[in-house]
């Protein structure tokens, strides 16, 4: 009977510890808040080191910034900046919501990373290449007032 009682009890114990291992291994909901934007309710969350928000729309195709612009981490130009990219940079589009997309662009090293950037300044047109040709410099020499110019011997 006591050895029943303690097997029991070692049986409690063992179920009562793999709960909570298993708990411990659930990953964390984003934390969420609401803000009222225009009179209606948005769900905005931290995802991936970036603001995202209940009122996004669906967004794709690639797009080419027009001159050097900002990437944001949120979709309001009072949002920290994150990084910059260059005029010509093409980057995927993933989502809108206002006047701004979510956009996956180059950073160095390689690879992508998501930011929000102003839809002004992307154009959906790749950048043209422009090819300038200079012509040969030429050069004359003139003598000074009232000399005569070398003769040439043949």
């Amino acid at each position: 009977m006591k050895t029943t009682v303690i097997m029991l009890l070692w049986g409690v114990a063992l179920v009562g510890c793999s709960k909570k291992e298993s708990d411990a291994t659930q990953p964390a909901a984003p934390a969420t808040t609401t803000i009222t934007v225009n009179g209606a309710q948005v769900a905005v969350r931290e995802e991936e080191g970036l603001t995202r928000y209940s009122d996004e729309g669906p967004e794709s195709g690639t797009v080419y910034v027009s001159g050097d612009a900002v990437i944001r981490k949120g979709a309001d130009m009072g949002s920290a900046t994150i990084g910059r990219v260059g005029r010509g940079t093409g980057v995927n589009k993933k989502a809108r919501r206002g006047p701004f997309y979510l956009v996956d662009y180059p950073v160095a090293g390689g690879g992508m990373k998501p930011g929000w950037i102003l839809q002004s300044d992307v154009t959906g047109q790749a950048p043209s290449v422009v090819t300038t040709v200079v012509p040969p410099t030429v050069t004359t020499t003139t003598p000074p007032v009232g000399q005569r110019p070398p003769k040439i011997h043949r």
